[in-house]
């Protein structure tokens, strides 16, 4: 039996051409945002873009590429019309191609016409003249300084603001609005709007105003793209609640900022696809606040002064609370036992909230148990980073004696006021799991396969799982996915046909406990940084994966259907490498991927060494495999992986492999117990079970033995080439009457 990639070889040399295309890759859109109800052009810069090119939106639009007289695969133009019924705010998106799909990029729906940013505006007396309101679109690399002149009304209240923190790029911005004379207005380089800037003003008198806009640091980092907003519209300061439970319909109350005063919207409660556990919050003629969608009951607990500062709960629940004034302290009290896990997490920070958190825990005496202020999330994925969040989080098991837990929150440096909300939820500790969505998106070669490596975070199951694919239409095929118990990783290959139907498409990573009776599932969750400069508030949680095909790749290969490894004991893997016409002297490069050897994640110490073949133009292709000491045993999901440089991109294409690994040998006894009798001599006999490469001497150890029992003589190995022995016990005369328990140890040296 072939695996099923090998089957489909011929087609694909047949299917092939040897003109490759490849996925296309985008540095630059142009704006980078669109107002909702009108045409806006958009230009797209970076490579392998093609007539074909099309962007996969969120949201409904209407798309029409715009021919060039000398078409150019580095730059495209788009002719963009998002409805008008979009509600505002910031979405992920993809440019796609016939041959898959660019990584995510970030793009923004607003209610204002944009200009592009005109250069030399470097110096105040070069500052571009725009009329608001204007969004204006621009590039902030460097030390690059962007001036821009309105005319302003005395009585007339602006906002000035910056979009590029929150649009992914590398541009930390500040803001200085100066007078015709150069005389200071007003200033933001606090980053505190997600990493970007925000000036609410009044003007005193008619003139002209001059906005400064530059990187805090002077030194914009790629992609330095911004959208420098300048309005008259209102600005709320907060929203309260942060969140509210999915499926419900919630009242959410916009104050403060510019709002003469509050205003109230109820709305059903639901993800903002694609977005996980966030919900966009359109109000007519207002940016779009985002807040928290949760599945546990929530508690609203807003103090007036006078009322008692700690509120009695029984969790599970989600607290929603804001810290008024200044030098506020919530408190939260529940009963407990003692040895119970309770999980305790704040959301602040992550929902634009000015909240810098400080967790408490106590007992019933005061007892303090846990603090908690900023927390260090760290990557788990090859290729994504990890940041700091102020919104502290915590897991704790009750000690013993404790009846009772006391939450305490404060800010970090006493301050309150407006947009100081927080989410407090507190749930038990049980058998749980997260799944971590490694990528936005996968491109597989028709006819071929496409690895994705799936890492889980344990929180209390340690059992077995399966990571499965939902939504996956025909011409696609997933083989892997199993986890063993207490492992945290999974290899999927997910394969197109020859004729699979073209993307994008939205598919769900999800997970699945394995262990008898268990209705335990979690959907994968991939956590996009937006700025790798702000914490929790510039990351977004996506809850699907674009898949897209690709032409056929230049090569193919035919795996073993079933490998068998000996821990230890290296195997040379043979793999036939078949390349499409014109491509015959395509350099393939040829490794393996199996628990604790992904690409791009460190090895596991004492599990599993690949030695790659190195790159070769040979049709068969041959790289080792040996399962060290501490690789999993049994069957396992193994993947083969070719390589090629096609240009200036390297293609990878799978082939999944049914890998078996086992012990070189083991050691068993003819019988559970033997009887010793004073005087007399007992023999204890077994077997070494060896596989047939296993030619070492086995070392045995016996322990336990009870007073008055000795070895009849020194335990000699057992040769290489033998596989009974026996193990002579010599019992004094005048032994005891006792029970125990023997523990027979083997152990070889292979390989050192």
């Amino acid at each position: 039996m072939k695996s099923h990639l090998a089957a489909l070889v011929a087609l694909l040399t047949l299917a092939a051409s040897p003109a490759l295309a490849l996925p296309p890759t985008v540095t630059a859109i142009a704006p980078r945002g669109a107002q909702r109800g009108k045409a806006v052009e958009l230009v797209l810069t970076g490579a392998n873009l093609t007539p074909s090119t099309r962007l996969a939106l969120p949201f409904k639009a209407t798309q029409k590429f715009l021919p060039d007289p000398k078409p150019n695969p580095a730059r495209i133009r788009l002719l963009l019309t998002v409805e008008a019924a979009v509600p505002p705010g910031t979405y992920p998106l993809h440019v796609v191609t016939d041959e898959g799909l660019s990584p995510l990029q970030l793009f923004s729906v607003d209610n204002l016409p944009s200009v592009a940013e005109v250069e030399d505006n470097n110096a105040f007396e070069k500052a571009q003249k725009v009329a608001p309101p204007v969004i204006v679109d621009g590039q902030c690399p460097g030390g690059d300084v962007d001036h821009f002149r309105y005319p302003v009304k005395k009585g007339e209240r602006y906002v000035v603001e910056v979009q590029s923190a929150r649009l992914g790029s590398g541009v930390l911005p500040q803001l200085r609005i100066t007078d015709d004379k150069r005389r200071l207005i007003a200033a933001d380089d606090t980053q505190a709007l997600a990493g970007d800037a925000r000036i609410v003003y009044v003007a005193t008198v008619d003139g002209e105003h001059v906005v400064e806009l530059s990187d805090s640091r002077y030194r914009g980092a790629a992609p330095a793209h911004y959208r420098l907003l300048i309005a008259h519209h209102d600005v709320p300061g907060e929203v309260f609640p942060l969140g509210g439970r999915r499926g419900t319909v919630t009242t959410f109350a916009l104050s403060g900022g510019t709002l003469s005063k509050p205003m109230a919207v109820a709305r059903q409660v639901e993800d903002s696809a694609p977005l996980a556990g966030r919900m966009l919050l359109p109000v007519d003629g207002l940016p779009a606040w985002r807040v928290a969608v949760g599945d546990l009951p929530e508690h609203t607990w807003l103090r007036a002064p006078g009322d008692a500062a700690t509120l009695d709960v029984a969790p599970a629940l989600t607290v929603n609370g804001r810290f008024a004034r200044p030098g506020q302290v919530d408190r939260l009290r529940f009963p407990v036992t003692p040895g119970a896990r309770w999980r305790l997490a704040v959301e602040a920070e992550a929902l634009g909230s000015r909240l810098d958190g400080v967790l408490k825990v106590s007992d019933q005496t005061g007892r303090l148990l846990a603090t908690v202020d900023d927390v260090d999330v760290p990557s788990l994925v090859p290729g994504q980073q990890g940041y700091r969040t102020v919104d502290p989080s915590l897991e704790l098991t009750v000690p013993p004696g404790v009846k009772q837990l006391l939450v305490e929150l404060r800010d970090q440096r006493g301050r309150g006021g407006v947009n100081f909300g927080y989410r407090l939820t507190i749930e038990p500790a049980g058998a749980d799991f997260l799944v971590h969505q490694p990528v936005g998106e996968l491109n597989v070669p028709r006819g071929g396969a496409a690895l994705l490596a799936v890492p889980v975070t344990r929180r209390g199951y340690a059992g077995p799982l399966r990571i499965g694919v939902l939504d996956l239409p025909p011409g696609y095929a997933v083989q892997g996915g199993e986890v063993r118990a207490g492992s945290n990783l999974a290899l999927l290959t997910i394969a197109a046909k020859i004729d699979a139907p073209a993307g994008p498409i939205w598919v769900k990573i999800q997970g699945q406990a394995t262990e008898p009776k268990s209705e335990l599932r979690r959907e994968g969750r991939q956590r996009f940084v937006v700025s790798r400069d702000v914490g929790a508030a510039g990351t977004l949680a996506l809850a699907r994966l674009a898949l897209a095909p690709t032409s056929p790749a230049p090569f193919s290969l035919t795996a073993p259907a079933a490998l068998t490894v000996v821990k230890g004991y290296p195997i040379e893997v043979a793999v036939q490498v078949a390349r499409v016409k014109g491509q015959e002297k395509l350099a393939v490069q040829v490794t393996g991927a199996a628990p604790g050897t992904v690409p791009g994640q460190p090895p596991l110490p004492g599990s599993f060494v690949l030695a790659p073949s190195p790159a070769s133009a040979a049709n068969e292709v041959r790289f080792k495999l040996t399962a060290g000491i501490a690789a999993p045993e049994g069957r396992l999901d193994f993947v083969v992986l070719g390589k090629a440089r096609v240009g200036a991109l390297e293609q990878t294409i799978a082939a999944p492999v049914a890998l078996t690994v086992r012990r070189p040998f083991e050691v068993s006894l003819a019988t559970a117990s033997v009887e010793l009798v004073p005087g007399k001599t007992a023999t204890l006999r077994g077997t070494v079970r060896r596989e047939p490469i296993f030619k070492e001497p086995v070392r045995l150890t016996l322990t336990g033995l009870p007073p008055g029992v000795t070895l009849a003589a020194p335990l000699a190995p057992v040769p290489g080439n033998a596989s009974a022995f026996a193990i002579e016990l010599k019992v004094a005369p005048k032994g005891a009457t006792t029970t125990g328990k023997l523990t027979l140890n083997a152990a070889a040296t292979i390989a050192g």
